[in-house]
């Protein structure tokens, strides 16, 4: 039996840097031929700019998918490298995701990137602020309103010479 190979050719052009161009190829004899040579051209023009180095360096993952062909939640994550870095808009200082004792068991509970992103938006007008950042603006609100800082929100502070503050 003859088998035949599909080739695919592509340009990436990057207006003030460059162009590269590269191909692609896949055995005929597999269904997702064309899909398989258009992306390993893609991969290997983009090679020299960058990208390439990522999608070559991505893990082989495997899903499972419904009988949609649609992926299972949650559907494949990418590795915490390949994730655009987030900054923090206070600071400037990437984003990370923390290990925090909630209830002061010992027990640490892990809060991911988007976790801490969600709550940042949430309390403080919209923005992307790490966890550090978020305390500093919460003992700030605590002290101004005359509470502990660090303590949980209403709680009076201590009396000074007898008198509450």
């Amino acid at each position: 039996m003859d088998v035949a190979k599909i080739f695919s050719t592509v340009s990436v052009i990057i207006p003030g840097i460059g162009i590269h161009t590269d191909v692609g190829e896949s055995w005929l004899d597999d269904e997702n031929a064309g899909t398989i040579a258009h992306a390993q051209a893609f991969k290997r023009a983009c090679m020299p700019f960058g990208p390439g180095r990522y999608f070559y360096d991505l893990p082989k993952i495997w899903h499972p998918v419904n009988t949609y062909g649609q992926f299972t939640d949650p559907g494949p994550q990418l590795p915490e490298w390949a994730k655009p870095k987030k900054l923090c808009q206070d600071c400037g200082k990437k984003i990370t995701s923390v290990e925090i004792d909630v209830k002061g068991d010992g027990v640490l509970k892990p809060f991911t990137v988007t976790r801490i992103i969600e709550n940042s938006k949430l309390k403080y007008e919209g923005k992307k602020l790490c966890f550090k950042c978020q305390c500093k603006r919460r003992d700030a609100k605590l002290g101004a309103a005359g509470n502990r800082v660090g303590a949980a929100p209403n709680t009076p502070a201590k009396p000074v010479n007898g008198k509450a503050a």
